[in-house]
């Protein structure tokens, strides 16, 4: 199997697998004979939000050009923080949490900016 391969089959198992994660995790964990309570919900989410960054860079690594490489480590970081964000943002608001929590969804939001700042820059 070439690296190409590899990078491609793992891209789309942990793009499904982050999807299921991050979108559906009681039923995803309830397939393994498992079950969450909230905050392992949450957490799975997490897990979802980093599988699909990494499903991401991946993805772009396959070819192995370095402007593709470092395109696709900017890409998935992005999609990482801002899906961390969006999880994080949700689990301030509707999570059993004190106010340490919001540093958290500061922390995705900075790292989200970062991110797209430097995606978006003509030259990296």
């Amino acid at each position: 199997m070439t690296r190409k391969a590899f990078f491609t089959i793992s891209a789309i198992a942990l793009f499904i697998f982050g999807l299921m994660a991050l979108l559906i995790p009681v039923q995803y964990i309830g397939a393994y004979g498992s079950s969450l309570d909230t905050v392992g919900a949450f957490v799975c989410r997490y897990w979802g939000s980093a599988f699909l960054g990494m499903a991401v860079i991946l993805w772009f690594a396959r070819e192995g050009e370095a402007f593709k490489l470092i395109r696709g480590i900017l890409l998935g970081g992005l999609v990482t923080t801002a899906t961390g964000f969006l999880v994080a943002l949700a689990d301030a608001i509707l999570g059993d949490h004190n106010a340490l929590i919001w540093t958290s969804v500061i922390l995705y939001a900075i790292f989200a900016a970062g991110f797209l700042y430097f995606y978006l820059k003509k030259s990296n």
